[in-house]
């Protein structure tokens, strides 16, 4: 079972990662070329967090990645 996730405890945590992930979104939308359904913006879940895949920069690649764990 898992334990109780009171809302009020980590609702600052959760409203800075909501901020965070909403930054990453908006720079990938303005980087990745537009596809059907918005499917050039998702966030990818990985084993520390949350990862996107390559997009393209000028005449470089950049990803980004929030990490949520520390190894």
């Amino acid at each position: 079972m898992w334990p109780e996730l009171k809302w009020t405890e980590w609702q600052k945590t959760a409203d800075t990662l909501h901020m965070w992930t909403q930054i990453v979104g908006k720079t990938r939308l303005a980087l990745s070329p537009l596809q059907a359904h918005w499917w050039n913006v998702p966030l990818y879940v990985s084993a520390r967090g949350l990862n996107t895949s390559a997009m393209p920069y000028g005449f470089r690649i950049s990803a980004n990645r929030i990490r949520l764990r520390q190894s």
